[in-house]
């Protein structure tokens, strides 16, 4: 059998992971506001594919956590920032239902920067909520929610 790791899962959109004998995550471990009616789990969702199976993972830990987000119904369809729908709606299998805001500020890594952050933050974690500009310089959540903000300069 193959076994699929979990971020590669997400990233690629394939199959994340599904109950491992832990506790699940519940839907207060998420600090965002759900829309969905009913909370629905990566986990409960999708299986593996036929011939794959998940590693065991922590409870408690972001592996973990990602296994347990919560999903939109089925069938929705994805949309942008603004909106608009997607293009293409026949490349997705299920939306995590989290709010992206209302500004172009979530794309390819920073999904993931995004849900780290949200992990650390429900775990009340935020010592070790940090990350490094594209400069090198690194600034702490701590730093960033007292108002410090970079000044860019020249190029």
């Amino acid at each position: 059998m193959l076994r699929m790791g979990v971020l590669a899962a997400v990233t690629a959109g394939l199959c994340v992971a599904a109950p491992d004998g832990g506790r699940a995550e519940t839907s207060s471990d998420y600090s965002w506001s759900l829309t969905a009616p009913k909370y629905e789990s990566l986990a409960s969702r999708i299986a593996p594919p036929k011939g794959f199976y998940r590693d065991p993972v922590q409870p408690g830990s972001f592996a973990h956590w990602l296994r347990y987000l919560p999903l939109k119904a089925g069938g929705t369809r994805v949309r942008y920032h603004n909106g608009g729908l997607k293009f293409n709606q026949l490349v997705h299998y299920a939306v995590v239902d989290i709010d992206v805001g209302k500004r172009n500020l979530q794309q390819c890594a920073d999904a993931v920067i995004r849900l780290r952050s949200e992990f650390l933050y429900a775990k009340g974690m935020l010592d070790e909520i940090a990350y490094n500009f594209t400069s090198g310089d690194r600034v702490a959540f701590s730093r960033w929610s007292q108002g410090w903000r970079p000044r860019v300069r020249g190029a």
